[in-house]
């Protein structure tokens, strides 16, 4: 069990002595899921694309996840107060409802707002993320514009415990426990982060926007994971993911909870034949009573995935595979509200392919969206092996954005016609 208290500074002392004794390792490249939708090494993939690893989170100790992708290239990162408060991730120039946000394979943002709240995830429960830039709405369909961004949750190996404190009198908290046998592994991590914050206005804004109280923040969080080995050629995953946070806003209170859970069955047909089947469910809930008006929003998405991926000789591999997604949205204040729900279906291709040292991906895709109608997709990437150490590529690619419940459905600001 590793007990960390962020203010004491002795075992920093005890590094140098730690690595001496450990033996030299080889970095290996980070084999991806996010680019192609199956498993290939970081450096083969014929896109632009960064692993952000828990060596990485244990290295820089982020405040939140946002700490984590503001590092990135071609990503910016705006958050309109402190620990908790409204943040935006763009991702090349696209806007933050243009970035696809998975968590453990589940399309995790508010079928409302198209927004994904990256303050809920605490650092403590996260494995690696995967950011992939560039259109990928041949692979994933809907909202894959300016990329996609796939957290994948930590799947602890024995007890692990940490405690930290700084400053606002922000402290952080985090207990879990993983084991099991060679044939089923599971585990359960809890985190807890408390913060009294500080005060995002400014004085001189006026007496509307300015209340010289702090903007505390407190969030609880859990996530879950169950790996089952159900015979030679068949495999069972369960992940799970929940937050509630309470956030303390000038003149008001926003309760945010978000959840997500996935399950996946991986089994080998035959040799060079692997089917996977996916369920996915998502919820975004969110209460905001600001001076006394009140606003809440509950959205739920359930999303299925069948995908085949075909070994055709060494050289050429196929992924062939269906989504089904069902958006529903409940929206509600004091003077409106709606109660709406939407489904897209899409059929992908994708075929890769290496000639020496050259590497070719094609894809196609086609979704039909309940309101906004089919569209087709496509993408065409080049990679060649330069040197041993450099390769370089070229993308073509479309993508597309269905509207969002909002979009689609708000009171006096939506438009049908979409």
């Amino acid at each position: 069990m590793r007990i960390r208290i962020v203010a004491l500074c002795a075992p920093g002392f005890l590094l140098p002595a730690i690595g001496a004794a450990q033996p030299q390792v080889t970095d290996l490249a980070p084999i991806i899921v996010s680019a192609s939708r199956d498993a290939e090494p970081a450096a083969d993939a014929p896109a632009s694309v960064s692993v952000i690893t828990r060596d990485d989170i244990e290295r820089t100790q982020p405040q939140s996840v946002l700490d984590l992708l503001r590092t990135q290239a071609g990503i910016d990162v705006s958050s309109n107060g402190g620990l908790g408060s409204f943040s935006s991730v763009f991702l090349r120039g696209a806007e933050s409802d243009q970035v696809l946000v998975l968590i453990d394979g589940v399309r995790a943002a508010s079928s409302t707002a198209g927004l994904f709240s990256f303050q809920q995830l605490n650092p403590a429960q996260i494995e690696r993320i995967e950011i992939v830039r560039g259109p990928r709405s041949t692979l994933y369909g809907s909202d894959a514009i300016g990329g996609v961004i796939q957290i994948f949750t930590r799947k602890l190996d024995g007890p692990s415990a940490s405690i930290e404190g700084g400053s606002y009198d922000t402290y952080r908290a985090q207990a879990g426990y993983g084991g099991g046998s060679d044939t089923v592994r599971y585990s359960v991590n809890g985190a807890y982060v408390d913060s009294d914050g500080f005060s995002a206005s400014n004085e001189d804004a006026g007496e509307f926007v300015f209340d010289p109280d702090d903007d505390g923040y407190d969030e609880a969080s859990v996530t879950a994971s169950l790996d089952a080995t159900l015979s030679e050629r068949a495999n069972l995953s369960v992940n799970g993911w929940r937050s509630d946070g309470k956030l303390e806003l000038d003149q008001g209170l926003t309760d945010t909870r978000n959840s997500t859970i996935g399950l996946n069955l991986d089994f080998d047909t035959l040799p060079g034949w692997q089917q996977s089947f996916g369920f996915g469910y998502a919820r975004d809930d969110q209460a905001t009573d600001f001076s006394g008006f009140f606003s809440s929003a509950e959205t739920d998405r359930v999303t299925f995935n069948w995908q085949n991926e075909l070994s055709l000789g060494a050289a050429h591999q196929l992924t062939l595979g269906a989504d089904y997604y069902r958006d529903a949205g409940l929206y509600a204040d004091d003077f409106s509200a709606y109660d709406q729900d939407a489904n897209d279906i899409g059929v992908y291709a994708n075929m890769r392919s290496t000639f020496g040292r050259n590497d070719v991906q094609l894809g196609l895709r086609y979704d039909e969206h309940s309101e906004f109608g089919g569209h087709t997709t496509g993408q065409l990437a080049l990679g060649r092996q330069l040197t041993e150490s450099l390769r370089g590529f070229a993308a073509f690619g479309t993508a597309f954005r269905a509207p969002s419940l909002n979009d689609l459905f708000f009171p006096n600001f939506s438009n049908p016609e979409l």
